[in-house]
């Protein structure tokens, strides 16, 4: 029989999350929307059934209701449960102090670098923790290491490197529609072009690549960086 996880917040993250641990885990998921739906191996339970059976939680909610979904439910957990932490705008100290008052529950830090919609396509990310305890650590295994890359480092970063790259992401697709416009094409045809030249380019990449027709690309990109210089 499997083991028990749950997930409390199913929006974006916390639904991409339960596709990838439904092979692992029985995953059982609760939100504060009353409009979502059970779907084909995760279990649509209250909030007070998860945080009473399952011993790893991972909390995908907002800044703005962590507090009232913890406190609220936090006298149902049972001894050795530990909440996971993956919120990038709450800090882990605050929800530890949360819940210093009943024994027995561990928090857990487990920041992720990357996107919903990657994760949901089967796409490996990197999860960042700062535990260096043994038990903690060994938690954040267990639940990412199917699909991720899991390192200690400071997770304050996280939060800055998502951002950072998503930003430098979306202005190269607009540069690309932007250039694809000066080149007479239409919008419903470009659109679907760049994402589908991209997203090639981005799965096969390496910084070290075999493949010459990259490889002549980043060619011509340091060519003309020294030309410019």
């Amino acid at each position: 029989m499997k083991e028990k996880i749950g997930i409390v917040g199913y929006g974006r993250m916390g639904h991409a999350l339960a596709g990838r641990l439904t092979e692992y885990y029985d995953v059982l998921v609760c939100d504060i929307r009353e409009d979502i739906r059970g779907e084909s191996g995760i279990k649509l339970v209250d909030a007070k059934s998860l945080f009473s059976i399952c011993r790893y939680i991972l909390l995908c909610v907002n800044q703005e209701d962590m507090e009232s979904v913890v406190q609220g439910n936090k006298n149902d957990c049972m001894a050795g449960t530990y909440l996971i932490n993956i919120a990038t705008d709450y800090p882990t100290k605050k929800l530890s102090e949360m819940v210093s008052d009943i024994s027995g529950i561990e928090v857990v830090t487990a920041k992720i670098m990357g996107q919903y919609l990657a994760i949901e396509k089967g796409m490996p990310v990197v999860v960042i923790t700062d535990e260096i305890e043994a038990n903690k650590f060994s938690v954040v295994q267990s639940v990412f290491s199917m699909f991720s890359t899991i390192i200690k480092r400071d997770t304050k970063a996280v939060k800055v490197i998502n951002h950072e790259i998503t930003k430098r992401a979306i202005c190269m697709l607009l540069e690309a529609y932007h250039y694809c416009e000066e080149q007479g094409m239409p919008k419903e045809v470009y659109e679907i072009a760049v994402k589908a030249i991209a997203t090639g380019t981005i799965e096969e990449f390496y910084q070290y690549t075999d493949n010459d027709y990259i490889k002549r690309i980043m060619d011509e990109i340091r060519n003309g960086e020294k030309n410019e210089g």
